[in-house]
């Protein structure tokens, strides 16, 4: 199951296999964010964590040169883990990107992600997902015509759960929502 949330917060379960891409969200409008655009992804064998930085300003609305940090608050396997990835601006922009050094099939979970800028005030949070990870699907047998009221009984209950996993995605969304 993969969630994602708006805001702070952030909840976002990965399968390495599949990964995610998240955009960032500027917490206030003013002139240093208002032009702000940037991604957040991690995916590939490793957990490679990729940052884009695009349009950053300073106080008078002047593209920015200094280093941005992107920091975020992991579980990998259950165990808490802080990522800090510098990101050096060049008028306004910047890229960077590092490995959590895990194994393939590693279980991440994204708790938190925030943009600081060089003054280390938080600029933007982590979005909705704009990448969804692939949801893999199980195919169920085709049962015997005489067995019809056991299969449709099956795909009710698989229905079901599904519908229920939507609706505390959803409900967790309007938590957060109404936090903002």
């Amino acid at each position: 199951m993969v969630r994602a949330i708006v805001g702070v917060g952030v909840l976002v379960v990965v399968s390495l296999a599949h990964g995610f891409q998240a955009d960032l969200v500027p917490l206030r409008i003013g002139p240093v964010t208002e032009d702000l655009e940037g991604s957040v992804s991690i995916g590939g064998e490793d957990g490679r964590i990729r940052a884009i930085v695009e349009s950053l300003n300073d106080e008078r609305g002047e593209p920015l040169d200094g280093t941005a940090t992107l920091q975020l608050r992991l579980r990998v396997d259950g165990r808490r883990r802080r990522v800090s990835l510098p990101i050096v601006l060049d008028t306004g922009d910047g890229q960077a990107e590092t490995s959590l050094n895990v194994v393939a099939g590693a279980r991440i979970v994204v708790k938190d992600a925030r943009l600081r800028g060089p003054d280390g005030r938080t600029l933007a949070i982590i979005g909705v997902l704009t990448e969804a990870p692939a949801v893999t699907t199980t195919t169920l047998p085709q049962p015997p015509s005489n067995d019809c009221p056991a299969g449709l009984a099956a795909c009710q209950t698989a229905l079901s759960a599904s519908q229920t996993e939507l609706l505390e995605c959803v409900d967790e969304l309007t938590i957060c929502e109404e936090v903002q």
